[in-house]
């Protein structure tokens, strides 16, 4: 009797204990899911698929396909040596445009980074640039750019008497004014850009913990046909009236980083665009001349 009181008291302590395991593990963010994803091999991770895409005229098909495989909201992969979650669709551009500075901040590759700055002074840089982005606004709007026009203009004429590929977004106004001219949503100048998490969080149910790096594409919306019906297709139709679904589309990024020289551009290509279609016709020598991404487009 005593033997079988005993064992009964035993399994009651036992259930009891895996009962309050579960619960507080359950409740333990630790337990909460990574993204869904394939980090592929050590070290390399996906990197060769990811630049394989873009110098293949596809960069699209790395996000795309792992979007419908894994999940149409987030997946994970790894890019130059890091974990990266990449956030797909309208709401995940939204999420890590509102968040700058608050979950994220900027981030680049170490090689991207020697590049443009010096060694051991990330701190004055990242002072530089939130100095320059406060400043270069007030140059850079629409009224300010208007005085400068005619020089643009001259500008203009004086570069299609010499050459012709000023910027990726005019060589490819040239490349698709000749079929279907949508340039900035077909080819982005621009694939998107990395974060970082400046602290733990979640986003659609995974965890994303700190350090881990972030990407935004703009080929989760661009060519997507649930913010674009028929992606494929100029239809000039489909940014009268509100337009596409905020942050679907964003050639120019969105947010407290969005480019500051998206005005400029825009008033750069429209000069060029005029002197261009009023002063010459042209086609396309090679119809099946293909696109390439090193890692902005080029012909």
């Amino acid at each position: 009797m005593d033997l079988t009181l005993t064992c009964l008291l035993l399994f009651g302590l036992l259930y009891a204990s895996f009962s309050l395991f579960f619960i507080f593990r359950k409740k333990s963010p630790r337990d909460q899911r990574s993204p869904p994803g394939n980090t592929g091999w050590p070290i390399i991770g996906e990197s060769l698929e990811f630049i394989t895409s873009g110098r293949n005229g596809t960069p699209d098909k790395f996000v795309r396909e792992r979007m419908d495989k894994f999940s149409p909201e987030i997946f994970k992969t790894s890019i130059a040596g890091e974990t990266v979650a990449v956030f797909c669709g309208a709401s995940g551009n939204k999420f890590l445009f509102s968040n700058e500075n608050k979950l994220v901040r900027s981030w680049w590759p170490p090689t991207i980074e020697k590049i443009g700055t010096a060694k051991n002074s990330e701190t004055n840089a990242t002072l530089r640039a939130r100095k320059l982005r406060r400043i270069l606004p007030e140059f850079l709007k629409p009224e300010a750019l208007q005085k400068y026009v005619p020089i643009m203009d001259r500008i203009a004429m004086q570069h299609l008497k010499r050459d012709w590929s000023v910027t990726t977004a005019i060589a490819f106004v040239v490349y698709y004014l000749a079929d279907h001219p949508d340039i900035l949503r077909l080819q982005p100048p621009s694939l998107g850009s990395f974060r970082q998490a400046i602290k733990d969080f979640t986003y659609a149910g995974f965890k994303i913990p700190k350090g881990w790096k972030a990407f935004w594409s703009v080929y989760s919306t661009h060519k997507d046909p649930n913010y674009f019906p028929n992606p494929e297709k100029f239809d000039p139709s489909r940014f009268e009236g509100n337009g596409p679904l905020p942050f679907s589309f964003v050639p120019f990024g969105g947010g407290p980083r969005m480019c500051p020289g998206r005005e400029y551009a825009r008033v750069e290509v429209l000069i060029f665009m005029h002197r261009l279609v009023t002063k010459f016709k042209w086609k396309r020598l090679n119809p099946d001349e293909k696109i390439i991404n090193e890692p902005s487009p080029i012909p």
